[in-house]
């Protein structure tokens, strides 16, 4: 049985992490960021190189490689930069996704829609310009803590026998983290023109196909759709 490192580490990208020996280098780090945002917002960012954008946080080119090491780290940086606010200690968010997985992969799949149509235009850069630029590496979706907690959930599921039948936890995370995906979002909202609240309950739906979403009605919030 796939434990949530073996379930994660496929896609862990070091150069997401951060560098946390000091505030300054933190620092630093976040207005790398925040450039490479106002660059993918004024949809320069394709015509831009590292160096344009070590030039508007102030700082090397070296510096941009030390703390992403690519073109592509950075852009996981940015995508990662607009995930939903944590609330809680990480312990605390971990035991919750194990001890109640129904509620949790509702409460991550309303949190992913929220975020994605708070941040649509600059994520649909973020992904086109790393689909189409040479160093891009493909569209970046290492979003680690989501990796980490949709893991948690997928066995708190499998546990309890949520899943449905024949799903093993890997193929469940798979789906699931394309369930929970931007690109996802982004062919039901602003492709198909659904509203918000007609993308959370497709994503739901779809999430129904590996997860027994009656299984959970003994949890709270864990009603099906």
């Amino acid at each position: 049985m796939a434990t949530v490192s073996e379930l994660v580490a496929p896609q862990t990208n070091p150069a997401n992490h951060v560098d946390g020996r000091n505030l300054r280098g933190q620092n630093t780090r976040e207005r790398i960021i925040q450039s490479a945002r106002d660059l993918i917002s004024t949809a320069g960012f394709h015509r831009s190189s590292l160096e344009d954008v070590a030039r508007r946080a102030g700082v090397t080119r070296a510096t941009v490689y030390q703390h992403f090491g690519s073109k592509r780290g950075l852009l996981e940086a940015v995508l990662a930069s607009s995930a939903p606010p944590a609330h809680g200690s990480t312990r605390e968010r971990e035991s919750v996704a194990l001890a109640h997985p129904g509620p949790a992969l509702r409460s991550l799949i309303a949190a992913q829609v929220r975020t994605w149509a708070a941040n649509a235009p600059m994520l649909h850069r973020v992904h086109t310009l790393a689909a189409v630029d040479p160093g891009g590496g493909g569209s970046p979706e290492a979003d680690t803590p989501r990796r980490v907690e949709l893991a948690i959930i997928v066995i708190g599921l499998a546990e309890r026998g949520q899943l449905r039948p024949g799903c093993t936890r890997r193929e469940a995370f798979e789906a699931l983290w394309m369930v929970t995906g931007f690109a996802s979002f982004e062919h039901l909202h602003l492709r198909s023109r659904l509203d918000l609240g007609e993308v959370e309950n497709t994503l739901l739906a779809l999430a129904g196909g590996i997860v027994d979403w009656d299984a959970t009605l003994g949890e709270v919030g864990g009603s099906p759709v």
